[in-house]
């Protein structure tokens, strides 16, 4: 590994670890709309590993009957590039009991 390598390597880990500490659920996505990264707070509060919500399968995590509203806002949102955070309340299915209402 040359030096440079091991810089980026060492700054990457950093900033998961900045990232999996925060109190904050964070998430990342493609310009598709593809999740590919949820941090570690988001994943214990769904009670789900990365595997189980990157891509498309986070719908798995949202209350059945916001699924198909949530995700015709989702489009529209990446379509325009609009901040689709702050058009939406959502429900999310916490692992630990009924669904609850993130702003």
């Amino acid at each position: 590994m040359d030096d440079a390598e091991g810089r980026f390597n060492s700054g990457e880990d950093a900033l998961r670890l900045i990232l999996d500490t925060t109190p904050a659920l964070i998430h990342t996505g493609r310009p598709g709309g593809y999740l590919d990264y949820f941090n570690q707070r988001w994943l214990e509060f769904l009670g789900l590993l990365l595997e189980e919500v990157r891509g498309w399968r986070w719908t798995g995590a949202v209350h059945p009957e916001d699924v198909a509203g949530l995700l015709q806002k989702w489009h529209a949102a990446l379509g325009c590039f609009s901040d689709y955070a702050s058009t939406t309340a959502r429900k999310r299915r916490r692992h630990s009991g009924p669904g609850q209402l993130l702003r």
